[in-house]
Order: C-alpha cells, then structure tokens, then sequence
C-alpha cells in the first residue's frame, strides 16, 4: 500500500519505521525493513518491564533490545522511553513494537509496527494508538480475549473448569509432560508467525501454573490487570526468534520452557 493510504505525515521518512501484517509480511518501510534488520543483528532481547536497557543497548550496539509496550501503557511511562530530563534518548539498536489498526481498502486493518529509537521518534509516534502486544484480540485471530476469556483459553489447555481444581504439580506430570513436547514440537514454527507464537506462549504460561503456586494465586486474582503481560513477552520473543532480558523468575521459566536465551545466563 501506498504510504499516503496511512496518513503518514509529510517528514515521516526522517523516522525509521516498518509496517508489518500480522503473518509478517511487509507492508512499507520508510528507512527500509526494520524487521529483516532486526533478525540480521547478532542477538536480540525483548525487554521486560522495568529492566534497565537504556545503558545495556550502549554496552551491546550489535544486539538489538526491543520495547514491547507491555513497558508501560500509561503515556507519561512511553514518553519516558524515548526521552529524559537530560533531552531525546537515541539507540540505534533498540526498536518499539506494538500493534495499531489502519485504514487499508477502505477496511481497518490490525498492523504490526516497529519504530527505531531516533531522534524524530517522540514527534512522530502516535503514543495514543499504541496496544500493548495482544493482537489476538486487536487482530481477530481468535476469540475476544479480553483477561476473563483469556483466562479461559488457559483453563481448557490445563483440563480444568476452574484453576483450583488443578491438582498439585506432582499430580500433573503428565499433563506437564505433554505440554513440554508440544511447545518442544512448535518452537521451529514460530518466527514471524503470531498464531503459533500465542499458542505456545500460552502452552507455557500453562506450565508456569502447574508448576508454580504464586502463579497460581496471581491468576486467581481478579483485581490484577496485567496477568497476561509475561505471557505477552515470551509471545513477541518468539514473533522474533528472541531472548529476554528480565529479572521476573516467572519471565525467565516461560523463556526456559520455550528455550528462549535469557540475557546475562550464559
């Protein structure tokens, strides 16, 4: 498509962005494709909330870092991304990813969008359309997975009306077992393919639950607002063919079911 057909503004070239469907393929880029870019760097991490990667992306310019904005929805917290009291944060090796919907053919259309950190970011990204990563939902690639439905999606993979019902870890083996190869069997797949990316990003959150009780309780917890936020990470890390960098010791067990790199583990 056209850039035009996105309303991009006039000096939007100045700004590295690439537009993605969802199955990958590209649909424009203004500075060429950042996401071949992205899966050509040496290594590559997708940063969990509250990480310190502003220094580290210094530290490894040949490593790409990238920002789910599961960093923060809260616009005063993505402003705080890409600039500081001390003026325009710049990394040319870390990248925002998110999902926005735009006007293609006269449909609305769920795209994927990845913007360097440059310069012209904070004037040109449209903060207010940002989504945290859940393109289930935003993409119609599945049911309305809002949490309670998502929540539901995760109790049919477990075998269980309701969380309480599963029985201890030792009393699932199999189940666990199961899973284990299923995720083990679908990690080849997953590279610029988002359906199979949630799928086994939720086959690991399952396992998380089995094996873990303070998941358990964080699940149950119907106050909490962002009980998919881990599950998201390890989602896009896949979408990339990526590691984490994260300190969450639920992060880092979705990441070692999904044999995913940790950043610093060696």
């Amino acid at each position: 498509m056209p850039v035009q057909e996105m309303k991009m503004p006039s000096n939007a070239r100045e700004h590295a962005v690439t537009w993605l469907f969802v199955d990958g393929t590209e649909l424009m880029s203004t500075q060429g494709n950042l996401h071949a870019k992205i899966l050509s760097m040496k290594d590559r991490f997708l940063v969990d909330t509250n990480a310190e990667w502003f220094d580290t992306s210094h530290q490894h310019p040949e490593t790409a870092f990238l920002l789910g904005t599961t960093v923060d929805k809260e616009i005063s917290r993505l402003e705080s991304i890409f600039a500081n009291s001390r003026g325009t944060k710049v990394r040319p090796n870390v990248f925002l990813f998110g999902v926005k919907t735009e006007w293609l053919e006269g449909q609305r259309v769920p795209l994927l969008r990845i913007d360097r950190l440059d310069s012209m970011l904070g004037q040109l990204l449209d903060l207010n359309s940002l989504r945290e990563f859940d393109a289930l939902r935003l993409a119609g690639l599945g049911p309305d997975l809002d949490i309670v439905n998502r929540k539901k999606a995760i109790l049919r993979i477990l075998g269980v009306d309701h969380l309480s019902l599963l029985p201890s870890k030792n009393h699932c083996r199999a189940k666990d077992e199961a899973l284990k190869q299923q995720v083990h069997a679908g990690l080849g797949q997953c590279t610029g393919r988002f359906r199979k990316c949630v799928e086994l990003s939720e086959d690991a959150y399952a396992r998380l639950l089995i094996a873990e009780q303070s998941a358990r309780h964080a699940f149950l917890d119907e106050g909490r607002v962002n009980t998919f936020g881990d599950t998201n990470l390890i989602q896009n890390a896949l979408f990339f063919g990526a590691g984490v960098l994260s300190t969450d010791s639920d992060v880092r067990f979705m990441a070692s079911v999904c044999r995913l790199p940790i950043f610093g583990r060696r």
